[in-house]
């Protein structure tokens, strides 16, 4: 005789971006152990492979591929996912950075718990924008997608300066959904990386600037809260503002 198979709450959230409507279930025990061999290894691509293995496996729409979602909607879907697997509450360390008089750093590890219900979703009006580039010419700006954020990531090896600018040069290319000029319009999935490469080249530091302003002003999952150091009485201000803050 089979064992009974036991059923599981569903719920539903809107995503900031997008504003979908997703059903999801919460973690079971087989994606808990995902969970934690990431968080093990500490490794940022680690943890958002398995972020994202886990909200696959968790939405349960049909029509809604997390992988291609804005990575902030993402990032917010795994937010009510914890939420409801876990518990709200994520239990970290805050180290005390004030110094007195003689320039000692007092260093006191202070206990604090992060409440996921007030972490809220910044810059959320920068999810596109468009740009005027130059006498008719310019750019649509859209977010990336998880995806494309974990391929950027994978490819990167080195942590090396030359590194880092290819990267930040390809998640530009990726956040352009289109060019126009007048009405035509030039989507990026129809150029090649080169073509755009050559595009993005040819344009003054002042024409870059505002494409630059875009990438830098993403929206973000956002956490700020005031504690006080029980060893020095100081006032310490935490800001989180990355997904693994809140893993």
């Amino acid at each position: 005789m089979s064992l009974p198979t036991v059923a599981f709450p569903t719920y539903t959230t809107k995503l900031p971006v997008t504003k979908k409507e997703v059903s999801y279930r919460p973690f079971l025990v087989k994606e808990q152990k995902i969970l934690l061999l990431a968080s093990e290894s500490d490794d940022t691509q680690s943890i958002a492979t398995a972020i994202l293995s886990v909200a696959k496996a968790c939405c349960l729409d049909d029509d809604v591929d997390v992988a291609t979602l804005p990575y902030i909607d993402a990032m917010f879907l795994y937010l009510q996912l914890r939420s409801k697997s876990v518990g709200e509450i994520v239990d970290s360390i805050l180290h005390c950075d004030q110094t007195n008089l003689k320039g000692e750093v007092c260093g006191n590890e202070i206990p604090i718990k992060i409440d996921l219900s007030k972490v809220t979703v910044s810059n959320i009006k920068n999810a596109s924008k468009k740009i005027d580039i130059s006498d008719g010419v310019g750019v649509q700006m859209k977010l990336p997608t998880f995806e494309q954020i974990l391929r950027i990531e994978s490819d990167g090896n080195e942590s090396t300066v030359s590194m880092g600018v290819m990267e930040e040069f390809d998640l530009t290319i990726k956040c352009i959904d289109y060019i126009f000029d007048g009405d035509q319009v030039f989507h990026t999935g129809d150029s090649s990386q080169a073509e755009m490469v050559t595009f993005l080249e040819s344009l003054t530091e002042q024409q870059f600037s505002p494409i630059a302003e875009f990438i830098e002003s993403f929206p973000s999952l956002y956490f700020k809260n005031e504690h006080t150091c029980p060893r020095c009485k100081a006032k310490n201000t935490i800001e989180l503002n990355d997904i693994s803050d809140f893993f």
